[in-house]
């Protein structure tokens, strides 16, 4: 093998390394993603959940003040 070819091989090397760095920072990058999406899909049903769990609380409320009236 000459030296010409070793630079070559180098070279291939070089960059098959440096595009397998690149995908497997694209895939961080989507799994990161993917866990922001989740977490906010998370906080806003949480909110939902807690904003229905009020309303049943004030409506529980209101019942029991028209019964207490009668």
């Amino acid at each position: 093998m000459g030296i010409n070819q070793a630079k070559q091989d180098a070279k291939a090397l070089k960059r098959a390394m440096q595009e397998a760095g690149h995908i497997e920072d694209d895939l961080i990058n989507q799994e990161r993603r993917k866990a922001l999406n989740d977490a906010l899909q998370n906080r806003k049903q949480a909110g939902r959940e807690a904003a229905a769990q009020r309303y049943l609380d004030k409506q529980e409320i209101e019942q029991l003040k028209r019964k207490k009236k009668t």
